[in-house]
């Protein structure tokens, strides 16, 4: 990562980072016309501005670099981008056999749950202590719903405001 020709740059550093964070982890359901995949976002540049603390401008040139360097690619529309991290299966740490081994995870687990209900009987029954599951906390994200009318009226606002500081 320290070798990427985008670390030195912090906007375009921060705002990758951001996008990584926030992409979507699951297959989601039709939004807006795109069926969103993992790795893939819809947003806006306010809302991008809002999320990162970068201007609008720093964020057209962030998502620029990162689109020429093969990163994401993007998207528009006159109401939002979407936004597709190219590498996103890299970052998750799979390979291009990984749907292979959750397959043959899959055919192994249900073997073992039969032996976890076994163990969990002896377990209750000479009164063992279980230890808790560790809850997964991006198990149950989806993206968020946008209320892209508001999105549009900040905007207008935002352009309205740059139009009044040029003059």
């Amino acid at each position: 990562m320290l070798e990427w020709e985008w670390y030195t740059d912090q906007n375009t550093k921060s705002l990758f980072l951001h996008l990584l964070l926030t992409a979507n982890i699951v297959p989601q359901k039709r939004l807006l016309g795109y069926t969103l995949q993992p790795g893939q976002l819809i947003t806006t540049l306010p809302r991008l501005a809002a999320e990162t603390g970068l201007s609008v401008q720093q964020l057209r040139r962030a998502l620029g670099n990162l689109e020429s360097s093969g990163e994401i690619t993007q998207t528009t529309t006159n109401k939002f981008r979407l936004i597709t991290l190219e590498k996103w299966a890299f970052f998750q740490g799979e390979t291009e056999n990984a749907t292979d081994k959750q397959q043959a995870n899959n055919r192994q687990t249900t073997g073992v749950k039969k032996e976890s209900k076994e163990l969990n009987n002896i377990i209750s029954m000479t009164g063992g202590k279980k230890k808790p599951k560790k809850q997964n906390r991006f198990i149950n994200y989806t993206q968020s719903e946008y209320d892209f009318e508001e999105i549009e009226r900040q905007e207008r606002e935002l352009k309205e405001r740059q139009v009044k500081s040029e003059l």
